[in-house]
């Protein structure tokens, strides 16, 4: 990441945040929770813990979604899944969400209510 400006990037994952919302039917639900992985994620490498609280509220639907995504098998779910499966890390999305849960313990809690194991 160096010492590039990302905030063209950031403006970007917030544009398109904005476009999803409500976020309040299965379709957008799923594309944000992609959306907000990337963007917690870019935070986390570009700032770390000087962005905890930001990438927290970004994670928070997530890490509590809404009562009709609760039992629904969102792809976004299958990603996580298989991201962190031991054989795959080709893309460094593992590490990634590592790293999201050390900010964000409460990641971690989802993802193992989903039984997502890392």
């Amino acid at each position: 990441f160096g010492g590039k400006d990302y905030t063209r990037a950031e403006n970007a994952y917030k544009a398109g945040l904005q476009a999803l919302a409500p976020e309040d039917e299965v379709h957008t639900y799923n594309l944000s929770a992609y959306l907000r992985f990337h963007y917690a994620a870019l935070l986390a490498n570009l700032d770390g813990d000087k962005r905890k609280a930001d990438i927290a509220a970004i994670l928070k639907p997530v890490v509590n979604p809404p009562s009709f995504i609760q039992s629904f098998p969102l792809s976004f779910y299958e990603f996580l899944k298989n991201e962190t499966s031991h054989e795959h890390d080709v893309n460094g999305h593992k590490k990634d969400i590592l790293k999201l849960i050390r900010l964000v313990p409460e990641f971690g809690t989802f993802l193992r209510g989903r039984g997502i194991v890392f």
